[in-house]
């Protein structure tokens, strides 16, 4: 990712469409990034069970793991809504590119993960 140096930590991550490498416990909200495909979409259990220790390192949580997948009928989770909605209120102009500023000074930056070809390099004309 472009501004994964800006990205100080996660909770100010909106992952508006899930994440293939995360899964999150049903009933504490532990998030778990994983090194490998968590292997299922649309918000279903994965198998694996969590392990925070709870309070004064008594047994742990072990509430399901569920993937972050979104399917086309799933709202938003909260915590992204409320991100994606205050985010909508700070648009940069259309005429600047994203090399003109510096993105970690920004408060708000977008990516999108997907493979793009570029068959050469955009030259606004107007300039």
């Amino acid at each position: 990712i472009a501004f994964s140096s800006c990205l100080r930590s996660r909770d100010k991550l909106a992952e508006l469409h899930g994440n293939m490498f995360v899964e999150e416990c049903m009933k504490c909200g532990k998030q778990y990034v994983r090194d490998t495909v968590v292997g299922t979409m649309g918000l279903k259990p994965t198998g694996r069970l969590c392990d925070v220790s709870k309070h004064r390192g008594l047994r742990s949580c072990r509430g399901k793991l569920m993937d972050t997948i979104l399917d086309w009928e799933d709202s938003l989770p909260d915590r992204d809504l409320n991100l994606a909605s205050e985010a909508s209120r700070s648009v940069f102009p259309q005429h600047r590119s994203p090399g003109e500023e510096n993105l970690c000074s920004s408060g708000l930056n977008w990516a999108t993960l997907s493979w793009v070809v570029f068959s050469q390099t955009f030259r606004d004309p107007a300039r």
